[in-house]
């Protein structure tokens, strides 16, 4: 047999792949770098503001949050500030410039679910006390419809005055105006005064004075 047609040794082949197989390593690696990096690159484009911005408008209003509330009921006293609370579970929390009068309201706890076209169904209840007494008086029950736009609701209101026999004692309406209430970022504080008042110096403090 002609020896120019022998086969290479399995060294000689060894070798020659050798190459091949370094080169194909480098084109995998380099691959994963920049896959690593566009995805690097989308993560911080999503989480930016305007990507945030973006989606928001994209998004239709929705209920969550906390809402900072006028009630005017139909024919009544003054209207009175609230504060409505929708978590995403479908459960509302409340609390009003009233709760301390007479007879006293303790915390009011509720649901609410979405009707459609904007719309939404609230109840909620809360206890009442003669704190004089120190007894209970029954319960309020308030359950009303909601009008939501971006930024600000309406509802319209029914409420029930139950004594601790369940039977309604008084009923009405009312009528509600709503502002979502967004987050505030610290500015500047003012410096304390180095010479408070006498009256304010022996009173435990937060940090408020005394505004009344």
């Amino acid at each position: 047999m002609n020896e120019n047609n022998t086969m290479p040794s399995n060294g000689n082949t060894r070798n020659s792949l050798i190459p091949e197989t370094a080169w194909a390593i480098k084109r995998i690696l380099a691959s994963l770098v920049i896959s690593a990096v566009l995805i690097g690159v989308a993560a911080l484009i999503a989480s930016s503001p305007a990507a945030a911005s973006a989606t928001e408008v994209g998004r239709a209003p929705q209920l969550e949050g906390t809402w900072r509330v006028t009630s005017t009921i139909t024919g009544g006293p003054p209207p009175f500030s609230a504060l409505y609370s929708f978590s995403g579970g479908g459960t509302v929390q409340e609390s009003d410039e009233t709760q301390l009068l007479t007879p006293s309201a303790g915390p009011a706890l509720g649901v609410w679910r979405k009707l459609g076209n904007q719309q939404y169904a609230f109840t909620w209840e809360s206890y009442l006390f003669d704190i004089g007494n120190n007894m209970p008086t029954g319960r309020l029950r308030v359950h009303g419809v909601i009008t939501l736009q971006t930024a600000t609701y309406t509802a319209v209101d029914q409420f029930e005055f139950y004594d601790t026999n369940g039977i309604v004692t008084f009923s009405g309406c009312a009528m509600e105006e709503a502002a979502r209430m967004t987050v505030e970022p610290v500015t500047s504080c003012p410096s304390d005064d180095p010479n408070p008042a006498p009256e304010l110096r022996s009173q435990p403090s937060r940090g408020w004075r005394n505004f009344l």
